[in-house]
């Protein structure tokens, strides 16, 4: 029948009128009529009325090779919420492990000069202090030290969770926090605050090895980056360790590297 698929495609007949509006708009799918009867709904043109509402810069489209070309959501993938070049979205490594092809050769955090971490306030024979809870608990405080840590080039390579379960360990490995960009060094985050008695990395043997493990089966270099959280400036500084290795000294000039600060 002449005119069937211009109709259907090109145009929709909106149906407000109950049965005698679905007859008039059957009849004029069908082509019974060449042109509309005087009393038929107005036609629209689907297309005129999805280009008025669609906004392109609510839907941006991904580049060709990325997330399949779909659209993509304002704010992940090709943007940011600013409307900018999210280029961490972009990245193959993101949120883990970087691969050998995709390092950056020598890559490693900048030494500054030394800065002495802040005073402790905690004294030892204090006993247990009451665990904070809700969002100044150690977990939430810990969070919030690693999206520091981003801000002076250490990635999070958690992949989405902070830990694997106990029959994956077996087989991969325990998860280190960050990679320094992607050089394949990757830093166990230890992050500790003024109110401590100690300003180090405190794991077992068994912890140790476990996330030696997780290196190796990635091809990376562990590493130990103790940041200490200090409430009453709102900062954290953080301290990278010279060597390899997941050390438990006490942050000294001698074993690490003063990297830098951030507000916290």
């Amino acid at each position: 029948m002449p005119g069937i698929l211009p109709d259907i495609f090109d145009s929709y007949v909106p149906i407000q009128g109950g049965h005698a509006d679905m007859t008039v708009a059957a009849r004029h799918l069908s082509g019974a009529w060449d042109s509309p009867a005087p009393d038929a709904p107005a036609v629209t043109t689907l297309a005129t009325e999805l280009a008025t509402k669609f906004d392109k810069a609510e839907h941006p489209r991904a580049a060709k090779g990325e997330h399949g070309g779909e659209f993509v959501k304002k704010g992940s993938g090709g943007t940011n919420e600013a409307g900018e070049p999210d280029h961490e979205a972009a990245d193959p490594d993101a949120n883990r492990p970087s691969r050998p092809d995709n390092r950056h050769p020598g890559a490693a955090p900048k030494p500054l000069a030394w800065t002495a971490p802040p005073p402790k306030k905690g004294k030892k024979g204090e006993g247990m202090r009451a665990r904070p809870k809700g969002d100044k608990s150690q977990t939430k405080t810990g969070d919030r030290a690693e999206a520091a840590a981003r801000s002076l080039g250490f990635r999070s390579i958690l992949g989405g969770k902070r830990s694997h379960a106990a029959g994956e360990v077996k087989s991969k490995g325990s998860s280190i926090d960050t990679e320094y960009d992607h050089s394949g060094r990757a830093y166990e985050l230890k992050m500790c605050q003024t109110t401590s008695t100690e300003y180090r990395l405190k794991a077992k043997k068994q912890e140790k090895d476990d996330k030696l493990k997780y290196a190796r089966k990635n091809k990376l270099t562990a590493y130990t980056l103790v940041g200490v959280y200090n409430p009453d400036a709102g900062e954290i500084h953080f301290y990278a360790a010279k060597k390899p290795g997941l050390i438990g000294s006490e942050v000294n000039e001698r074993d690490f590297d003063f990297v830098g600060k951030a507000a916290m």
